[in-house]
């Protein structure tokens, strides 16, 4: 994508959060949501419910509250 000069956004990092929501990894998501932050794409109301979902199925009930404060 950087090769082509396409950037990621919102809805593209949303997409990869779900499909890791999906498959149960919560690593990479907390990965996704690092690079999120570094190059500045907003976290959407979208983004914070997957992750919610993710953390909650996972038993990391205190970063699911986390996320959603």
């Amino acid at each position: 994508m950087k090769q082509a000069a396409i950037y990621p956004d919102s809805t593209t990092m949303n997409t990869l959060l779900k499909l890791c929501a999906l498959h149960n990894d919560v690593h990479t998501a907390d990965q996704i949501l690092n690079h999120m932050d570094q190059i500045n794409i907003l976290r959407t109301d979208y983004t914070k419910a997957t992750m919610v979902q993710l953390y909650a199925r996972n038993g990391l009930i205190d970063d699911a509250l986390d996320v959603a404060n």
